[in-house]
Formats: structure tokens, C-alpha cells, sequence
């Protein structure tokens, strides 16, 4: 009985050992052919499958695989292969074969019963998890139309090691960003039907897909997040890569944030009601320039600032008129170099924004995507969520242009009230001289080490953007950031250093 009993925990444990290993082996990647059809791929993890389209380089007429980090092989399965099979560089294979391939050959594929030829590479990402969108409507062609378009669909979110994190429906999906919105790789917001986390990031329901079409290096925005966070900036924003899929076709790398909103695990501030006898707060407000007001959009004024209202969405007319009183006031008490305003404005975050800004000499910094928040019962001004570096660190403004001075632009008036008074100086000093440790590492192994872990996917990026401009290789893109981001920094240690 104890004889049978042992065989009988052997098997299980036997079966459950070859089952996990089935298990591992299923995350693999297959091809499918059918009649009159290019190849497609099913892409496997231990419990779903999703499809993925090849993308066709027509300058050379190639047709790219962009495989996830989860697929763990480099060995290709064919399956459901319609006809007498495939020809791959001279080699037939039928049902059920096995093709290994390599990053960066391309090969002659042949659909042997009707003769269709393609040129096929693949290419294969590494370290990031995949989002994989389905619109309802299997097309995002409404979507690119307009950027006010909304669809629905479903989202399933891998990690790299093939764990589902996120499986379900969206609410929303559009576009989103100003200029960015006009270039080839298209940014998008989407909206979950309640708070969840994504990749690890904080729980919220509304995100950003920040298509980075204006970073070469495909790094600085995420770098500015992070020394946002290193600093302490209250509500600094999370970020992470991801290889992004919609409807089965590779958009390329794109780095998933939070939302710029107000709400849980957001900017935390008090919902402030139509009915409210306190209408001292909760505000949330973005810098605009005067000439991108629109009726639209509820806005309040200073002398030399714009701010549209982004929170709250409908401001009563007590509101707007009480929150409009109050930037003129701190505008006022700022422009009159007044040492009061250091009780009434967050001397911390606009120093460590003013740092930031600096930094990253961003094309839209200070102009717009500035936030600001004010609490209820509070008379303290608040700059932040940090936001929007796309075009910096050499991709917006030339260099050389403030490559001797400290950044101001859009916010001048202000910044420079600021800067003439000592006290707010010294803040700045002390503050940057606590990060420097901090940007010395980045210097000497940081950005190194963000370049490796997107290496793959920027690789596999940089390939489709070939087809809509000129770009470097990617290695000379990271000497380009680290010898800005020297140089830039040389010239800080003049001002602020030790």
C-alpha cells in the first residue's frame, strides 16, 4: 500500500513537472499561412495568444516580425501552414517544422503552392513588457482622423517573463499631445473601466502612451520622471517602457505614464463641488500661452500668465473669479519682490522645476505643460506634476542659444522675480547640489543602463522610423544625450555647484 501510494506522488509530481514544462515551452511564437495571405504570427504565453502582423518596409522591401519580450525562443513553429508548405531560403518546411532565426538577416520566403515571395526578417524585443490594444472597431484609421475620436476595445497587458497583468475592456482610447499628435508615431490616452495598475505603476484609471517621436535617444523623457521622483516632487509621475501592439500590428516603443489628472494616486487634491461654501480649493491649473485660449476651455489670467483651468472640469463663476484673483495676487507679490511671497508660493517645487527645466532646456518648458495646484484652506501655491520633455535636451530649442544662461523662457516675469531674490537662489543651489550625486550617476552608468534595457525595442523602433525620416544609429544617439547632458551640466556647476 505505501509502495502504491509513492508511485502515485511520483506520477503526479512527474505530470506536473512535464505540464509546467509544456508550459514554458508554450511561450513561443508560430506562423500561420493561409491562401493568398501574408504569413502572420501567434505569439503564446502560458495562457493566452495574440496575433502579430508583419510590417512592411517598403523602401526595401521587407516584411519585419516585431516579437515580444515573452516569446523566450528564437526558434519559429509553423503552423495551420495552408497548401504543400514554405520555402525559407531554399529550405521547404511543411506543418509542424521548425525554422531558427536570426536578428538582422532577412530571408527568402516562398509560398511554394502559390509562389508568393516576400523578403522576411525578425526582430525580437527584450526586458519590456507588451500592450497588446483591439479596438472594436479592428482598426485605428477613425482614431488617426482626429485626435477628439474615441473608441473602445480591449487591452492585455504581458510581462516580459509571459505573466498576464492586465486582461479586460477599455473605456476610451484617442489621441493625445499637440505637436506630437502631427508626427508619424501617434501618442494615446486610454481609460480603463476602474482603477488598476499597469506594469507595476500606480493604480489609476486613466493613462498616457507617450509615443517619443522626437527622442532619438528614446530615454530623457523617462529620465526627467525619475529625477523628478529623485528630487522628492510631490505626484512626480511614473513611468515605463512597453512594445505596444494594436490589433495585432507593432506601433513600436512606446513609454507608458500616468495621467497628468487629478484623482487617486494622481494629484491628490479636494474635489471641489458646484455647491461648495469653501471654494478655496482644490485647483489644478496648466500654463498656456495667450494665444492658445480657446472658449473651450474655462481659463483664468494674470498680467503676464494664462492658466487654463483643468480642474475642477466645470468651475462656477465664484470659482474661476476666486482662482483668477489669486494667481493676479501671487503675480503681484512676486513682480513687488515682496519676501512674503515665501509663505504663499511652494519655494521647493519651483526651485526644483526651475532645476529640472534647466536641465532639460525643453522647447515647451515654462510655456506650457507647467502645472500648478492649490490646496483647500491652504494660501500656498504649488508647482507640479513635472511634464513633457519630448523635445528637450537638444531636440527643441538650439543649444547654444542658452547654453550661458538660465533657462526662463515663457515663464520670464516670473522666474526671473524669483531668481533676483537670494534666499529663493540659495534654494536652488542647496537643491541642485543634493541631486548632483544623483546626475553624476547618470552621467558615468545611468543613461548607459536605461540604453540597454531598451536597446532591442529601440532597435526595432528606429527600423520603422527609417521609412519616415533620416535617423542615426542608436548608439550615436546615447553620445549625442550624455554629451549634451555633460556639457549642460558643466555649465550648472558654474552657477549652483559647490
Amino acid at each position: 500500500m505505501r509502495k502504491r501510494y509513492k508511485l502515485l506522488v511520483l506520477s503526479i509530481l512527474l505530470t506536473a513537472l512535464a505540464f509546467c514544462y509544456s508550459k514554458i515551452e508554450d511561450r513561443n511564437a508560430q506562423l500561420i499561412l493561409r491562401e493568398d495571405e501574408k504569413p502572420q504570427m501567434i505569439v503564446r504565453t502560458d495562457d493566452m495568444e495574440q496575433t502579430v502582423w508583419p510590417w512592411y518596409d517598403e523602401s526595401e522591401d521587407i516584411l519585419y516580425f516585431f516579437l515580444p519580450s515573452f516569446v523566450d525562443t528564437d526558434t519559429i513553429y509553423f503552423d495551420k501552414i495552408w497548401g504543400s508548405g514554405v520555402e525559407i531560403d531554399g529550405e521547404k518546411y511543411s506543418w509542424g517544422g521548425s525554422f531558427q532565426w536570426q536578428a538582422g538577416k532577412v530571408y527568402r520566403f516562398r509560398q511554394m503552392k502559390t509562389d508568393l515571395t516576400y523578403r522576411i526578417a525578425f526582430e525580437k524585443s527584450e526586458n519590456l513588457p507588451a500592450l497588446f490594444v483591439h479596438t472594436d472597431s479592428g482598426s485605428l484609421e477613425y482614431l488617426h482622423e482626429n485626435k477628439e475620436h474615441q473608441e473602445q476595445g480591449m487591452l492585455a497587458v504581458i510581462a516580459e517573463n509571459g505573466n498576464i497583468g492586465y486582461h479586460g475592456r477599455i473605456d476610451k482610447l484617442s489621441g493625445r499631445g499637440n505637436s506630437t499628435w502631427d508626427s508619424y508615431k501617434k501618442p494615446y490616452s486610454l481609460t480603463l473601466p476602474a482603477s488598476y495598475s499597469l506594469c507595476g505603476l500606480e493604480a489609476g484609471e486613466k493613462w498616457y502612451l507617450l509615443a517619443m517621436a522626437y527622442e532619438s535617444d528614446k530615454i530623457h523623457s523617462k529620465m526627467m520622471y525619475d529625477m523628478a521622483r529623485q528630487m522628492g516632487m510631490e505626484y512626480a509621475i511614473e513611468s515605463t517602457w512597453v512594445d505596444l501592439y494594436c490589433n495585432g500590428e507593432y506601433q513600436g516603443l512606446y513609454l507608458l505614464t500616468e495621467s497628468v489628472t487629478v484623482g487617486d494616486g494622481r494629484v491628490e487634491i479636494e474635489a471641489l463641488e458646484e455647491n461648495d461654501t469653501d471654494i478655496s480649493g482644490g485647483y489644478f491649473l496648466e500654463k498656456e500661452t495667450f494665444d492658445a485660449a480657446t472658449v473651450q476651455e474655462p481659463y483664468v489670467c494674470a498680467d503676464y500668465a494664462m492658466f487654463i483651468v483643468r480642474y475642477p472640469k466645470a468651475p462656477t463663476k465664484e470659482q474661476l473669479a476666486y482662482i483668477s484673483g489669486y494667481m493676479r495676487w501671487i503675480e503681484q507679490m512676486l513682480l513687488a519682490k515682496d519676501p512674503a511671497y515665501r509663505d504663499y508660493v511652494d519655494v521647493d517645487s519651483f526651485a526644483d522645476h526651475l532645476i529640472l527645466e534647466n536641465i532639460a532646456l525643453d522647447a515647451d518648458g515654462m510655456m506650457r505643460s507647467t502645472f500648478f495646484y492649490k490646496r483647500r484652506g491652504s494660501d500656498k501655491l504649488y508647482l507640479g506634476p513635472v511634464w513633457d520633455y519630448d523635445r528637450a535636451m537638444g531636440g527643441g530649442y538650439p543649444v547654444e542659444q542658452y547654453e550661458n544662461s538660465v533657462f526662463m523662457v515663457g515663464m520670464e516675469v516670473w522666474y526671473e522675480a524669483l531668481y533676483a531674490d537670494e534666499y529663493f537662489r540659495d534654494t536652488v543651489t542647496t537643491r541642485y547640489q543634493s541631486l548632483r550625486p544623483y546626475l553624476q550617476w547618470l552621467l558615468e552608468s545611468g543613461i548607459d543602463t536605461y540604453a540597454d534595457e531598451i536597446r532591442a525595442s529601440a532597435e526595432m523602433d528606429r527600423i520603422m522610423e527609417r521609412a519616415h525620416k533620416q535617423t542615426q544609429d542608436y548608439d550615436t544617439a546615447i553620445e549625442d544625450l550624455k554629451e549634451y547632458f555633460a556639457g549642460r551640466l558643466e555649465y550648472l556647476d558654474s552657477l549652483w555647484g559647490e
